[in-house]
């Protein structure tokens, strides 16, 4: 696998100095955990407690809110549930919830623990009413060893605001 991996960068490295791929990624072998449970909306405001997010942003039916700096709580509102959400916390995990029926399911993402997989950072300007301009949500993306053609996760990381 080390083998792959550096013949990989080499490529890479050699069409980036040549100016040919500006969109080439830098890939790395890292251990990724993976784990997803069903919860009830009655357990979400638990999950997150227990997750400690320090950054992220959650959706419900009427809005699409991020963490504000040094928020330390998400307060649920049981009128408005949340549908979707990804977080970070502290020990760099990452915890996404996607609505399915009443239920949600909450993924946890361990970094250098479980499989061995391909990744690369990846980042997406943020273009959505009532937030700031120049944000950018920043990904890590994962791909199997055995099956490059399409990436296996997708790993929130953090909002960043750019730089003018």
């Amino acid at each position: 696998m080390s083998n792959l991996l550096d013949i990989y960068q080499n490529i890479i490295s050699t069409l980036k100095s040549e100016h040919k791929i500006s969109w080439a990624k830098n890939m790395q072998a890292e251990k990724l955990a993976v784990s997803s449970k069903k919860i009830n909306l009655t357990d979400l405001q638990q999950t997150l407690n227990d997750f400690a997010p320090t950054q992220g942003w959650y959706q419900t039916l009427d809005s699409l809110s991020q963490l504000k700096p040094n928020q330390t709580a998400i307060k649920i509102n049981p009128n408005d549930p949340i549908n979707c959400g990804e977080f970070i916390n502290a020990k760099g995990q990452s915890l996404h919830l996607r609505a399915q029926g009443s239920q949600l399911i909450a993924t946890t993402y361990c970094p250098d623990q479980g499989d061995t997989l391909f990744s690369a950072k990846y980042s997406q300007l943020i273009q959505s009413q009532g937030t700031p301009n120049g944000q950018k949500a920043i990904y890590k993306l994962y791909w199997d060893i055995n099956n490059t053609n399409q990436p296996k996760y997708s790993r929130f990381l953090k909002i960043q605001t750019e730089n003018k």
